[in-house]
């Protein structure tokens, strides 16, 4: 090693990156101490064992470039698991190459396009803009998609313009800003929705929020003009069909009278013909005529109260009465039906003062019995116990019980149970539809204890007076 360039060796070791003075041919005139990070000794001659010309051939062209020319010049060079930037400066005859080991500013630099990327394009997918104000330093900062969201063109809008005041909803500007205000006030975040009129005249509803990080105040805008249309459409649907609803059943409910006055005038003709000197087979025929106009009976006046529940014609009127004696005028009904199907009919009184609506829950406990006669095998029970300050009202059955499948059917109109034999199918799978309908107007509800196999029980609570 020349003693040439004395001068350069205290100043060459005080740099904390690598550097060499390197002569056309290649050899090194002079190193600093940071050599040995490349695997050369400050006095090595030659870069070629490191870094061969055929590996590396735009070095040693860009460093004889930089001393023909006597220019500057710059290039990136990996050497072993490490990338560095390579400045060459040109001496007369020979060079001096400083080599600065940027690995992991470039690593960085990868991760944050890579990052930046995937925001830009979350933003693109999601309609999403992204703004920053900066109170410190009065610096305001938009996100691509944000320009896109007002249909502005970055380039073209200058940075003292109002975009809010120019574009945002008049009517919708003064609770944005209020919000804002909020912000800063509470520190808490803050969201809505407004209405931005766009560079093209468009208007399209956007949904904002904004918080508090650090000396910024940040927030996004997020485009929801289709979900906006298509919840006002479906809105608009609903409403229709909501409509379409209350007008049948308010026809329903009006048409009761003349639709059952027809039932009526034929039950009559039925009596009537019964009294008549009929044949074996005409009385036959006549029965067969009686049972299916009572099913039809019963199905129009199932169908009417369904409407007349939904178009709220059937009223709650509550009152003071003895819950133990409508038990007991129930129970004495249907025994006789009972010992006619021979099953076992027991019921429980409890003689407790209630207040709700005597007709309606008669109604309730009538349709529970109905369906409980279409299951059971040899036993219903009808009663009623105290419970704290309630009076809880069953019926049970010893029928196959309820699957899992059928507890989440059963009260919807028209269903019936594959469980029901073919000799039991009476109705339409109304009448439990009724009794979930009618428990929703005295504000109670019908609860159901099944084990497969052994029957099941329905009951609901109502409130015992207190005196």
């Amino acid at each position: 090693m020349s003693n040439q360039g004395c001068d350069f060796k205290p100043l060459a070791d005080a740099a904390t990156d690598i550097l060499l003075k390197i002569n056309k041919q290649g050899n090194v005139i002079l190193a600093n101490q940071n050599a040995h990070i490349l695997g050369l000794n400050e006095y090595a001659d030659s870069l070629t064992q490191l870094l061969p010309e055929s590996k590396f051939p735009d070095f040693y062209r860009l460093c004889k470039q930089s001393i023909e020319l006597q220019t500057p010049e710059i290039g990136h060079f990996r050497i072993g698991d490490r990338l560095y930037q390579t400045h060459f400066h040109p001496k007369l005859t020979d060079c001096i190459v400083c080599l600065r080991d940027i690995t992991e500013p470039a690593e960085i630099s990868s991760e944050l396009k890579q990052v930046s990327s995937r925001l830009n394009f979350a933003e693109n997918i999601a309609q999403l803009g992204y703004w920053e104000f900066d109170w410190r330093h009065k610096r305001i900062y938009w996100s691509a998609q944000m320009y896109k969201i007002f249909g502005l063109n970055p380039q073209t809008v200058h940075y003292k313009r109002n975009i809010f005041k120019d574009y945002v909803y008049p009517n919708d500007l003064p609770q944005y800003w209020e919000n804002l205000k909020k912000l800063i006030r509470h520190r808490q975040p803050v969201e809505g929705q407004l209405r931005i009129r766009r560079a093209d005249n468009t208007l399209i509803y956007c949904a904002y929020k904004a918080s508090i990080m650090q000396d910024k105040i940040a927030g996004t805008f997020q485009d929801i003009t289709q979900f906006i249309k298509i919840q006002q459409e479906l809105e608009k649907a609903k409403f229709s069909a909501e409509k379409a609803n209350r007008d049948k059943s308010y026809f329903l409910a009006q048409a009761s009278h003349d639709l059952r006055q027809p039932m009526q005038a034929l039950n009559i003709f039925i009596a009537t013909l019964f009294e008549e000197g009929l044949s074996s087979r005409q009385h036959e025929i006549l029965s067969k005529i009686e049972t299916s106009a009572h099913n039809l009976n019963n199905l129009l006046n199932n169908l009417l109260d369904i409407s007349k529940l939904e178009s709220g014609g059937i009223k709650y009127e509550p009152q003071e009465f003895n819950i133990g004696q409508l038990i007991k005028n129930i129970s004495h009904e249907y025994s006789e039906l009972a010992s006619c199907k021979h099953i076992k009919f027991h019921a429980l009184v409890h003689n407790g003062e209630v207040y709700s609506d005597p007709i309606l829950i008669e109604r309730i406990i009538r349709n529970l019995l109905s369906n409980a006669f279409k299951y059971a095998k040899s036993k219903i029970v009808l009663g009623c116990k105290r419970q704290q300050d309630y009076i809880r009202i069953m019926v049970l059955d010893n029928g196959p019980g309820i699957s899992d499948d059928d507890k989440s059917k059963i009260f919807d109109e028209f269903y019936q149970s594959p469980q029901i034999t073919d000799n039991r199918k009476h109705g339409a799978g109304l009448g439990l539809t009724i009794v979930s309908k009618i428990a929703t107007v005295i504000d109670t509800k019908i609860e159901i204890t099944t084990i497969p196999g052994r029957g099941c029980c329905f009951s609901f609570l109502l409130p015992l007076l207190k005196f």
